[in-house]
């Protein structure tokens, strides 16, 4: 038998991709259909997470921003500043008024979204079933441009997945629901990270 051994590289996109199925099916097994908005807070905290760690450590801070589609170019700046994306190729960006329309063609969680279609998780405690695999299927990638928009401007917005076809192409909206405030919870006015 011929082995071949895993490179540093295939490594840690083993780890993201396992990190993300685990997640994602855990959420599914334990809250049914409320794991979508779980999982939309989790890809909230794993961009704040990281946007912090860039500035952080590596010096490299998005500009805030206008509109969504300003906050997307400036995200995706800092996304390639820091190994996250290859290149602005990667993505068609369309402002359609109250929408951001998003086309991912090369995306690290294809093989997550492929995992996840093909071995959709089973019935979880409280009888929900995904049977197709695609229904409430989140998408980590328009997940995470979702949460920079909130990141990086003063917009409320949600995201639809339009087309989930992985490898080729996944598509969603990032919807505009309006502005929000700048004061938080407790009182006090809220920073960038």
């Amino acid at each position: 038998m011929h082995e071949r051994v895993v490179t540093r590289e295939e490594w840690g996109a083993i780890q993201v991709r396992l990190l993300f199925l685990a997640v994602e099916l855990a959420a599914y097994e334990v809250l049914g259909e409320g794991a979508k908005k779980f999982l939309e807070a989790f890809y909230k905290r794993a961009t704040k997470s990281w946007l912090c760690i860039m500035e952080r450590e590596y010096g490299i801070r998005p500009k805030r921003a206008r509109t969504a589609l300003e906050a997307l170019e400036n995200y995706i700046d800092v996304g390639i500043a820091g190994w996250l994306f290859r290149s602005r190729a990667d993505f068609d960006l369309e402002d359609l008024g109250d929408r951001i329309r998003v086309k991912v063609y090369r995306c690290p969680f294809v093989n997550h979204c492929l995992d996840m279609l093909e071995n959709p998780p089973l019935v979880g405690p409280s009888g929900f079933e995904l049977k197709a695999g695609k229904e409430l299927l989140t998408c980590p990638r328009i997940g995470c441009f979702r949460a920079a928009v909130e990141e990086l401007t003063d917009l409320d917005c949600r995201y639809e997945l339009r087309e989930l076809n992985p490898p080729r192409i996944c598509e969603g909206d990032i919807i505009i629901l309006g502005k929000r405030g700048r004061i938080g919870k407790g009182g006090s006015a809220e920073g960038l990270i």
